[in-house]
């Protein structure tokens, strides 16, 4: 957990405890990054990411202060308005209806790329054995090829 230094007497308040200076008991011991307003834990906009992030901003200055560039068009929103999705360690932001879209998108080329594995699997197992039981075995292998072949159109 980062600490801040307390604005009154400057020792460090560590932002997983009581939102409280443990040497002065100031009971507003951040400053907001953009309007340097006394506040205390409560009036932190987003506390849960004080862990990430190092400037802090109140309740009136932090929605508005976090551009981010929507994944899927690039046009900037706020980050309160946005869907963000986890890769990897990695944010990601859309906007609301990119974010429908594209997950649309990728539903259905997954649900045919996983029928063409399916077929192609099965044609091929059908070529080399003449047998339709050991075709319908040899296709499943499709389903997780489908699936990989449709990852690049995942939201991310």
């Amino acid at each position: 957990m980062p600490a801040y230094p307390c604005i009154k007497c400057g020792a460090p308040v560590d932002t997983g405890g009581d939102g409280v200076c443990k040497k002065c008991h100031e009971h507003k011991p951040f400053k907001c990054t953009k309007c340097e307003r006394a506040m205390d834990l409560f009036s932190v906009y987003a506390p849960e990411k004080l862990t990430f992030h190092k400037p802090i901003y109140c309740q009136k200055c932090g929605p508005t202060t976090e551009l981010v560039d929507c994944r899927q068009c690039g046009v900037s929103l706020t980050r309160s308005n946005a869907v963000e999705v986890q890769i990897q360690g990695e944010q990601a932001f859309y906007h609301p209806e990119c974010y429908s879209r594209q997950t649309r998108v990728f539903r259905t080329v997954r649900a045919l790329a996983v029928c063409a594995g399916i077929l192609v699997c099965g044609y091929v197992g059908y070529m080399l054995s003449h047998n339709w039981p050991v075709a319908l075995v040899l296709s499943l292998p499709g389903i997780p090829l489908g699936m990989l072949l449709a990852r690049p159109f995942a939201p991310h």
